[in-house]
């Protein structure tokens, strides 16, 4: 199980739910004051991953952030997919997980971050796409068959060509 707190927690809160809450993989950017994660870290060996801790933030500066288990990399907010690939290559290289997560694309977008995670590496990567769910209106024939256990990259790709162009509104 992989949590999200979004940043939600004061140090107390956060120490509180994970004393309490059985074992998960990570929990992702559990506290208010991101500079406290090392802490948390060490001090109650939690689990944790980065997300908007990484926006903006250069691939180099990821040495200081070995303590994350995992990176969790949204294209749309870290400057495309060439800066998520650089991402990705470093965290391999210093031991962190990627994971490949969405930011209500559409089901365009959506298939583009399965073939993304597809490419990175040679282990499958972890994706958290469920906010295509929430996507409502989208443009493609039929929907990208999520959520899943697992997401064929072909598939993904062959549906996200097919566009129902009556959907589509002149800018």
């Amino acid at each position: 199980m992989r949590l999200d707190a979004n940043r939600a927690w004061r140090y107390e809160e956060a120490a509180a739910f994970v004393l309490g809450t059985p074992r998960f993989e990570y929990v992702e950017e559990p506290l208010a004051d991101p500079a406290r994660l090392p802490d948390l870290v060490r001090e109650l060996g939690v689990p944790v991953a980065l997300d908007e801790s990484l926006v903006a933030m250069d691939p180099e500066a990821l040495d200081k952030h070995r303590y994350a288990q995992a990176y969790v990399l949204k294209p749309t907010f870290l400057g495309g997919i060439s800066q998520t690939l650089r991402v990705a290559e470093r965290a391999r290289s210093l031991g962190v997980t990627p994971v490949v997560s969405s930011a209500y694309e559409s089901g365009i977008g959506t298939a583009a971050l399965v073939a993304l995670s597809g490419g990175i590496g040679d282990r499958p990567v972890a994706t958290g796409l469920d906010t295509y769910r929430m996507v409502e209106g989208d443009v493609l024939e039929m929907p990208l068959r999520l959520p899943a256990p697992s997401v064929d990259v072909r598939e993904a790709a062959e549906t996200s060509r097919k566009v129902d162009v009556s959907k589509l509104e002149i800018l």
